[in-house]
């Protein structure tokens, strides 16, 4: 057992985690993520980067905790999708690829943006491929690769409708979709995929966020086809109709981030963006899910 200082990324408050001999011997591509969860060394939960020579070279920690709605998943995973993760080693993959990769996929998805992802992990790379794939099957469609290095340099041309990522870099965004101030959801979401401990339960957790998002995101725009296109519809319309449909009051960054998917990836642009006076007027502070 080996110890080390990390030091959070929010507070700035230093604290020492135990890695397992164990764990460093498996590290591959010279980096090892670590979670560490609030009150080991403060209030935060952050993910440190470590790599084969106990160096920390990276940290990953979502801005602030925001208030995900709990809706109970609409159908049970079935034995052939419970048996197909295994073949994903999701091990490797959480060990392998970064919170920041995971985070820019996730916007892009939920964007409608094709995707290629940079790798020359090439003994990965279908588990890779794979693992976006059936995270969002029957939620969102998306167009992802997954290529080397070279690959891309040889033929950057067949990537210009693409974004482009490597690891924790965005190489390509013409139209700047990866804003590192709106990814406050993408990054819990996947925060909580990195914390959670089992492979099993993080990944179908991680899928279920994504169903979620797909299915609040075809509730408001079903919504909002009732409206005439010409005519604005206010956010708290959007507040009380999700309160009726799912019995809670959606907290404010969520609905944010909800109404930017419902205007870019399904091109309904007739909903008024909500203050937060208008929003304090029509949300509570608490967010208690009535399941």
């Amino acid at each position: 057992m080996t110890i080390i200082q990390v030091t959070c990324p929010s507070c700035k408050k230093k604290g020492n985690i135990e890695i397992s001999d164990e764990a460093i011997k498996n590290v591959s591509r010279g980096l090892l993520a670590i979670n560490v969860a609030s009150e080991i060394v403060c209030d935060h939960s952050f993910i440190a980067y470590v790599d084969k020579n106990l160096s920390i070279r990276d940290y990953f920690i979502a801005d602030f905790q925001i208030e995900i709605p709990d809706i109970a998943p609409t159908e049970e995973p079935e034995a052939k999708e419970l048996i197909s993760i295994d073949t994903l080693n999701l091990d490797a993959i959480k060990l392998n690829i970064s919170a920041n990769l995971v985070t820019h996929v996730l916007k892009s998805i939920f964007y409608n943006k094709k995707i290629a992802i940079i790798s020359d992990l090439s003994f990965l790379n279908d588990h890779i491929f794979n693992f976006f794939r059936q995270l969002i099957d029957g939620s969102f469609d998306a167009y992802i690769s997954v290529i080397s290095e070279d690959e891309y340099k040889s033929n950057k041309k067949n990537y210009k409708e693409h974004i482009v990522l490597d690891g924790k870099k965005v190489v390509r965004d013409e139209e700047n979709i990866i804003n590192p101030k709106k990814l406050k959801v993408e990054k819990q979401m996947v925060s909580n995929f990195f914390m959670e401990f089992d492979p099993t339960s993080s990944y179908f957790g991680l899928k279920n966020e994504i169903r979620k998002t797909s299915r609040l995101s075809q509730s408001i725009v079903d919504f909002a086809s009732k409206f005439k296109n010409d005519l604005t519809i206010d956010s708290e319309l959007i507040i009380d109709h999700i309160e009726k449909e799912f019995n809670f009051k959606i907290d404010r960054s969520y609905l944010e981030f909800l109404l930017e998917i419902v205007k870019i990836n399904f091109g309904v642009t007739n909903i008024r963006a909500i203050g937060i006076k208008d929003y304090l007027k029509y949300s509570t502070t608490s967010f208690r899910p009535k399941l």
